[in-house]
């Protein structure tokens, strides 16, 4: 039937079957509603009445028979399907549409109309479809999780129901109740948290905005409050952004504002009021009416209650309080609204409104409780979701709203207002204001502000009393915290994200047990969702860990109750807090443990976090001590586990990890990590990570190992002999034995690279106990013993090798190296242990026999030296040699062993050697390696040259010198002396030069004592050390040949302090021989060391040293030894004539410095003739024309050291030789440090000269001034003339000197810049005069300010100077201006131009503007030629001359005329540039500075920046106000521009050819500046006119921005052809771009094109 009357509904009427068919429907009918409900799909009857409802032929059929519309109106149930839902939707839809012959939009259906029936029968059965709907609604009232696909649809056809009942008229209590329930189950569909679309909330408001004047007053104002929140933000997010929607709300409001109520008057006033404050543009839609909006903010912002539009003047009318409060959320929302705007103004009209507000609400809570209810239930809430806001400029808005709240109620003891914070407001100094700083443009400032709490929690943390409770803590400071955590994306803010991270972890230690465990939890939950955040969040995660903080209770199988705290009335809480830890927490922590990476081969492997490993060991250490015990064993061995890896990452992380926790836990857990490694790492490959990891520990915790007890052992020192095992196995064992295998890939293991144990044999003697005396007082071996018996035992081995040999050489140099290190090695156990260990080797009978005969030829007469030569040997043949004798002859060595004649008798001498060295006479006597009895001697026949024991005695050696250095003044007399004939007999006999260096590296300490035993062996050592001397040839570069000299120094010099003084210094004292009564005159050491035939050896053998070496350091002491006792001879002199030579040519700064120093001694102390002393002065003066700078720069400085030293008789004597050079010099020196040099001299003689040799060289330089032939001569003289003011002013004041000065440069000025040519200039040397003239002027200027006033033409020269081309002369001629501008007082100017005036702004007419414009035009500079000094001084100058400007404004005009600034207002810029007022110097200036900024270029656009930061500091807040929309728009479009570029990068675009001119020289956006300076003139005119100036700058942009479009489309049809040329300009661009692009990404790749063919 229904598909029949589908077909011929058009064709036929089915009206005469209407009794009938209702008939026959009838029993079916019934059932419909109940068959409805239960059914899937929609019943036939229901079906049939829908396709009768579809035609508007078919409706009548409907009209007499009620029961049919009912029927279908009740399958509209709450437990209806969708599909039955959808059919009785259309049912109805059709009734209202007739069929679908009008449309609802465009149609008023409401109108009575005898056509309408469907719309007839729907108004006739309104109330059951209305409850029927309200059933639906009802059902799912509850459930907002789901969202029905038919909500939209049901929606809609409520909202036109609900017209059709309002439009009724009536007031049926029924009707209005009815009406009254559907507005309660329409509002929630309004909340943000229904996903419903836009066009289903419009319908919902409709049907509101129908309703609400139906159900009476109080009920229409109960929803007045979730209106309000809907005009609100969402939550953190903004709210609605449809201003169409948002002024359907608005409507809503006023629906409720037409009952008739005691509200009605002043929410019609509020609704007036969003209505403007939700206005859209007339031109833009999309866009906010500022005219409209900014007067209701600049209204709601004033701090007068009684002001008419003020928050007070809203509900002050209203009967009670409550209730006009809630009049005003609408308001309030709104304005929190717009804290989330982008471009500015809104967001700080807003701010602005909403702390006037607070400030209303704290003054009005005292005598009504309403104000108080508002901020905590509404405000509050709203400002703390806002926190969480991932914007940072909107989050600024809520964090800048806070302290309001908190300086306002901080008497109030309310933990919602959070008035607890207000420690953190500081008022009085806005840098350590933490709110203040946390939302500051640099990120350091941001940085210093978590600091600043950090330290302050941090005491309160110490002291058990934190004044910041927890629920501000976790609600307010914790979210600012967490930002950082999940936004930092660049390197600069590392630091800022790592100190928020340290911020949180001190904040969690303030946190009680329920939020400190949701916050560790709800970290471990946002790793798994935050994979990119991992890094930051692992350290947020560890730095929580480590702030815990609680007592744990555990109570085990067996009752057994362990507890930190013994009080029992917290047990039970502790108990639970370790249950979460242990089912909870930590096996979470646990799963965290192994992160699963891809490797490079696509394999899964598990990599360490170490930050989780180190905050689980922490976290265990602060349970109790059985737990630890129990749970750390787990920790280390899944760490040594991660060791055996093979993939070389993996193992740092592990082994890195081990080293920080073995750093955390005790000491005596370092055992149970070295077993753990010796466990787990024991063959191959492992070997070498087992040894590295050691040496990482123990690296580790040598960073932070301090001894407790300097006399007991630690259990460090009972860890010693396991990690020495480990040692030797890895350097004498299998690990070295798989190094040392040929063809091994050692790179494949990167621990088998070096040798990591010789590092920790260094730490281990660096930490141990070093007591060797311990060793006879214990049964076990101290700690030193532990480490050196293993190589000492090795040592005694007849059979070692040259490879084991090497390295034990290498393993006690490490600890030779680590004991000096050590703080618990003392003298008194050193010197004996090193006594013990040296003399037996050394301290023979042989020995005492061989230095007795040599002590007894002291008196004779050494013969003369000749260099020792060695005979030429014959050449063996190896092959030959080891066919003929198959012993190990090959480890011979002729320089170690007795003489032989063969390799047989060497090979017996050396078996005989180790016999003796085997065979033990008794027990007594037996040869011990280490203890007291070690001073005994052994009676074998040990070579002292032989290898092994020359290691030994070397390694004895090298620990006597470290300590000697290091512990200088514990070294006595009595302690040393013993020492010094060991050290004798090393220095005679041995041929190991090792140990003969040390022994003279040691004598160099013990020879700075008076000890008893040296003059017994001074002359013998110092033959001794000639004969090492004359062997070596004199290389100073040897090592040996600088500690033969510097012995040989303390040896011979007369004065000991002195040459201890040079030696320590390196040569920067002098050696002189010593006046005190102590060092008597006679007291010839050099005659008591060497006699006058080893003295010429030695002065010859210094002479080639000089000549052949570069390293002078040790040579030069001895020369100042000599020097020091006057020793003359013709050798010395022509030594003295090298060192000269050396005080140029010589590469090194320190040996020309030390050359110098030895010279002047020489020239200053030593006996000469005036003929010598002369030619010795010119050679000085004639070396400072030498032709490279570093060796003319030492020929300067040896001059003026001279000129202060010289005697002033012999200085006045010798003046001509010494000015005329350095003048030409100055002249002609193309090197500024010399130039500078040259001056500092000249400075240096004309302050020491008399008055009358003054006056013949100034006489001097007025003659070369007064040559205008010579300009050189003329800039020589200009230069001259500014030394002697800088030297002699008492000179220069005489005689009227400084007028005359004056007039000649000023003279020389104007000559040399009508000369100018600015094309050249800066290629040529034009601009020297012009610098050197005002350079002098400048320096007149700081003396004698007076002078300079009268020379007006010379002003007016300098003024035309700062638009000189070449910055020098700008930046000197901006301090003259700047100097004289800041003498000046502002009352100066009350008069205008006076011929007495002492300005020169009075005396020459229109100069401010000419400095302005002059200034301008340095700001103006390409960005090439920016000079950051002269830029300063523009920006000091014009903040002065702008206060001047706006005070005396026809100062700037030539007799009251102001063509000038017509003529000079822009440099046409383009279309857009700003014009100024023609008579208003001040904008004149600010409309110049703003069209510069308008160019392109960073540091054009800075330097503009400043200057308007400048003004706005130092200027009145009228003249700032005044031009506040001037300084405004180059800032703004800087922002506007950084913008847009941002966008265009993050859609991947990398064209645009300004991409750099948004970027610092350190990375950082330019947008820093501007965005201070805009707060910093939003500080000085206040909100309300920043607003207003800000709007209209954006509308103006705007307005251009449209024009511009319009006349480039305009373009194209007016003249085809110039629009044609724009787009093909835009394409070369893009293409230019583009190639540019791909020639960077293939030097980045290193592809480089084609060689040219020439070049092939």
């Amino acid at each position: 039937m229904a598909e029949l009357m589908k077909q011929y509904a058009g064709a036929y009427s089915f009206l005469d079957f209407r009794e009938k068919m209702t008939k026959i429907i009838q029993p079916a009918l019934q059932k419909l509603p109940e068959s409805a409900v239960i059914a899937e799909n929609p019943p036939s009857l229901l079906l049939l009445l829908e396709t009768i409802s579809s035609h508007d032929k078919l409706i009548p059929l409907l009209k007499h028979d009620k029961s049919l519309i009912e029927a279908a109106f009740k399958c509209i149930s709450g437990s209806t399907t969708n599909r039955v839902m959808d059919s009785a939707l259309k049912f109805v839809h059709n009734l209202l549409t007739e069929g679908g012959l009008y449309d609802t939009e465009d149609y008023n259906y409401s109108m009575s109309n005898t056509e309408r029936i469907g719309s007839n029968l729907v108004r006739e059965n309104l109330e059951l479809l209305l409850q029927q709907f309200l059933e639906r609604l009802r059902s799912n009232e509850g459930d907002t999780s789901k969202v029905s696909p038919l909500a939209s649809r049901e929606l809609s056809i409520l909202c036109r129901v609900s017209v059709l009942l309002a439009d009724e008229g009536t007031s049926d209590e029924q009707v209005a109740d009815m009406l009254a329930s559907l507005c309660n189950l329409l509002m929630p569909f309004l909340s943000f948290h229904r996903r419903i679309s836009e066009e289903s909330q419009m319908d919902v408001l409709t049907t509101l905005g129908s309703i609400l004047p139906r159900i009476g007053d109080e009920a229409a104002f109960s929803h007045l409050q979730s209106l309000a929140k809907i005009l609100g933000p969402n939550g953190s997010r903004e709210g609605i952004k449809s201003l169409e929607l948002r002024q359907k709300i608005i409507c809503c409001i006023g629906a409720i504002a037409q009952n008739d109520g005691p509200m009605s008057a002043s929410l019609k006033v509020v609704k007036k009021a969003l209505e403007d404050l939700n206005a859209s543009d007339p031109k833009h839609l999309a866009d906010w009416d500022f005219d409209r909006v900014l007067p209701v903010l600049n209204g709601l912002g004033d701090e007068k209650s009684s002001s008419d539009n003020s928050w007070f003047s809203y509900c002050k009318n209203t009967p009670t309080a409550q209730n006009g409060l809630k009049v005003i959320t609408p308001l309030m929302y709104s304005c929190l609204h717009m804290l989330y705007d982008s471009d500015g103004v809104l967001s700080r009209g807003s701010l602005k409104a909403l702390k006037c507000l607070i400030l209303i609400a704290s003054e009005q809570c005292g005598t009504d409780d309403a104000w108080l209810w508002l901020v905590e239930r509404s405000l509050m809430s709203t400002i703390r979701t806002g926190l969480k806001n991932k914007s940072d400029s909107v989050r600024r808005n809520f964090i800048l709203l806070l302290p309001e709240v908190v300086k306002r109620f901080s008497s109030h003891s309310s933990s919602i207002l959070c008035s607890d914070l207000i420690i953190l407001v500081r008022e009085d100094n806005i840098d350590l204001d933490f709110f203040q700083n946390i939302t500051h443009v640099q990120i350091h400032r941001r940085s210093r502000a978590f600091t600043r709490l950090r330290k302050m929690l941090t005491e309160d943390s110490d002291s058990n009393d934190c004044k910041i409770s927890s629920q501000s803590l976790v609600n307010i400071i914790l979210p600012l915290a967490l930002h950082p955590v999940y936004e930092s994306e660049t390197k600069k803010e590392e630091a800022y994200t790592l100190e928020a991270i340290a911020t949180i972890g001190v904040i969690c230690k303030q946190l009680p047990w329920g939020k400190y465990q949701g916050i560790l939890w709800n970290s471990l939950v946002q790793l798994s969702k935050h994979e990119d955040r991992e890094r930051y969040l692992i350290a947020t995660i560890c730095s929580i860990i480590d702030a815990f903080h609680f007592d744990v209770y555990i109570e085990d199988d067996s009752d057994a109750q362990m507890k930190l705290d013994k009080s029992s009335t917290n047990e039970g809480k502790d108990s639970i807090i370790w249950n979460q830890l242990n089912k909870k927490f930590i096996p979470k922590i646990q799963s965290y443990l192994m992160k699963e990476v891809t490797a490079h081969d696509g394999k899964k492997e598990k990599v360490l976090r170490s930050p989780v490993a180190l905050a689980l060991t922490k976290l265990f250490q602060k349970l109790p001590q059985s737990i630890f015990d129990k749970r750390f064993p787990r920790v280390l061995t899944i760490i040594c586990n991660t060791l055996k890896g093979k993939d070389s990452d993996t193992r740092d992380i592990a082994r890195k990890s081990l080293a920080k926790i073995a750093t955390t836990v005790h000491i005596r857990y370092l055992a149970d990590i070295v077993r753990e490694l010796a466990m787990a790492l024991y063959e191959g490959y492992r070997l070498h990570v087992r040894a590295a990891t050691l040496h990482s520990v123990l690296l580790a915790i040598s960073a932070t190992y301090e001894r407790l007890d300097s006399t007991k052992s630690s259990p460090f020192d009972s860890c010693v002999p396991a990690m020495m095992d480990i040692i030797q196995q890895d350097i004498f064992g299998d690990a070295s034995e798989i190094k040392e295998v040929e063809g091994v890939k050692k790179r494949l293991v990167k621990e088998a690279m070096g040798a990591k144990s010789f590092g920790s044999l260094e730490l281990i003697s660096s930490m141990i106990l070093f007591k060797p005396s311990l060793h006879s007082t214990h049964l076990q071996l101290s700690s030193i013993h532990a480490i050196v018996n293993p190589f000492l035992e090795r040592l005694q081995d007849p059979e070692v090798d040259s490879k084991t040999l090497s390295k034990v050489k290498e393993a006690m140099a490490k600890i030779v190296v680590g004991i000096s290190q050590n703080s618990s090695s003392t003298s008194e156990e050193m010197l004996p242990f090193v006594y013990a260990t040296v003399a037996p080797y050394i301290v023979t009978e042989e020995s005492f026999e061989e230095y007795d005969d040599m002590s007894g030829s002291d008196d004779e007469e050494m013969k003369g030296l000749e260099v020792s030569r060695s005979k030429p040997r014959k050449k063996v043949d190896k092959e030959g040699a080891s066919k003929k004798n198959t012993r190990k002859a090959i480890v011979w060595a002729p320089s170690q062993l007795n003489s032989a004649n063969d390799s047989k008798r060497a090979h017996e001498i050396k078996m005989k050697d180790k016999y003796e060295l085997r065979r033990v006479q008794d027990g007594a006597n037996a040869p011990k390696l280490t203890g007291s009895s070690r001073n005994e001697s052994l009676k074998s026949k040990a070579d002292l040259n032989s290898p092994a024991i020359s290691c030994g005695v070397a390694f004895g050696l090298s620990l006597l010198y470290a300590h000697l250095k290091r512990n200088r003044s514990s070294v006595n007399e009595m302690m040393g002396d013993p020492f010094v004939k060991i050290l004798a007999i090393c220095v005679r006999q041995s041929k190991d030069n090792n140990a003969v260096l040390l022994s003279l590296k040691c004598l160099q300490v013990l020879l700075r004592l008076d000890l008893p035993s040296l003059p017994m062996y001074r002359k013998d050592l110092s033959r001794s050390i000639l004969s090492i001397l004359s062997s070596l040839s004199c290389n100073t570069q040897n090592e040996m040949v600088q500690g033969s000299f510097k012995t040989l120094t303390l040896l011979i010099v007369t004065d000991r302090t002195a040459a201890i003084r040079y030696l320590d210094n390196e040569g920067n004292d002098t050696l002189t021989r010593s006046e005190k009564p102590d060092v008597p005159k006679s007291d010839d050491r050099i005659g008591q060391s060497l006699n006058k035939g080893q003295v010429q050896v030695l002065v010859s053998i210094l002479q080639s040293a000089l000549t052949d070496a570069e390293h002078h350091n040790s040579t030069f002491g001895v020369i100042r030894a000599i020097t020091s006792t006057k020793y003359v001879s013709p050798e010395y002199y022509d030594l003295m004539e090298t060192i000269i030579k050396m005080t140029v040519q010589s590469q090194k700064v320190s040996m020309r410095q030390q050359a110098a120093k030895i010279f002047l001694q020489y020239l200053i102390e030593y006996p000469m003739g005036k003929q010598r002393l002369e030619n010795h002065l010119k050679q000085i003066v004639l070396n400072v024309q030498y032709e490279y700078d570093d060796g003319r720069l030492s020929a300067i400085e040896l001059v003026c050291t001279l000129i202060n030293k010289l005697p002033l008789p012999l200085l006045e004597e010798y003046c001509q030789l010494f000015f005329l050079p350095l003048v030409l010099q100055l002249v002609n020196d193309e090197s500024k440090k010399c130039r500078e040099s040259v001056g500092v001299s000249i400075t240096a003689l004309l302050s020491r000269l008399s008055i009358s040799v003054l006056q013949s060289l100034y006489e001097y330089a007025i003659r070369w001034s007064e040559d205008k032939q010579n300009s050189q001569l003329q800039r020589m003289s200009v230069q001259l003339l500014g030394l002697f003011l800088d030297s002699r002013i008492d000179f220069m004041k005489k005689n009227d000197r400084f007028q005359n000065l004056v007039n000649h440069l000023s003279r020389s000025l104007q000559s040399e810049m009508g000369a100018v040519e600015h094309t050249n200039v800066l290629l040529a040397k034009e601009w020297e005069m012009v610098y050197f003239c005002l350079q002098t002027i400048e320096k007149v200027g700081n003396i004698h300010k007076k002078v300079l006033w009268k020379d007006t033409e010379m002003w007016k020269t300098i003024i035309k100077s700062l638009v000189h081309p070449h910055p020098w002369v700008q930046l000197v001629s901006s301090r003259i201006i700047f100097s004289h501008l800041s003498s000046c007082e502002p009352n100066q100017f009350s008069k205008m131009i006076d011929e007495s005036a002492s300005s020169i702004i009075l005396k020459i007419p229109a100069s401010l503007f000419e400095i302005a414009r002059n200034l301008c035009f340095q700001l103006n500079s390409e960005e090439e030629h920016q000079a950051q000094d002269v830029t300063t001084m523009a920006i000091k100058n014009l903040s002065w001359m702008i206060q001047i400007m706006h005070l005396y404004p026809r100062l700037c005009y030539t007799d009251g005329d102001s063509t000038q600034l017509e003529a000079n207002e822009s440099d046409g810029e383009d279309e857009d540039a700003v014009t100024a007022d023609k008579k208003n110097p001040c904008t004149w200036l600010i409309v110049r500075l703003s069209n510069i900024a308008r160019k392109p270029g960073r540091l054009r656009r800075e330097a503009v920046f400043k200057c308007f930061a400048a003004f706005a500091t130092v200027c009145d807040t009228d003249l700032i106000r005044k031009h506040l929309e001037l300084m405004i728009q180059p800032l703004e479009r800087v922002l506007v521009q950084s913008k847009a570029h941002e966008e265009s990068l993050a859609q991947g675009y990398r064209g645009n050819s300004y991409r750099n001119s948004f970027l610092k020289s350190d990375g950082t956006s330019i947008t820093e500046l501007p965005t201070e300076v805009l707060q910093l003139l939003e500080e000085k005119c206040g909100t309300e006119e920043f607003m207003q100036a800000m709007s209209l700058v954006k509308s103006e942009a705007r307005d251009k921005r449209e024009a511009r479009k319009q006349r480039i489309a305009a373009e194209a049809v007016t003249n085809p052809e110039a629009s044609a040329k724009r787009k093909t300009a835009r394409q070369a661009m893009k293409k230019n771009s583009k190639k540019r692009k791909i020639d960077k990404f293939k030097k980045g790749r290193g592809v480089f094109t084609k060689k040219p063919r020439h070049l092939s």
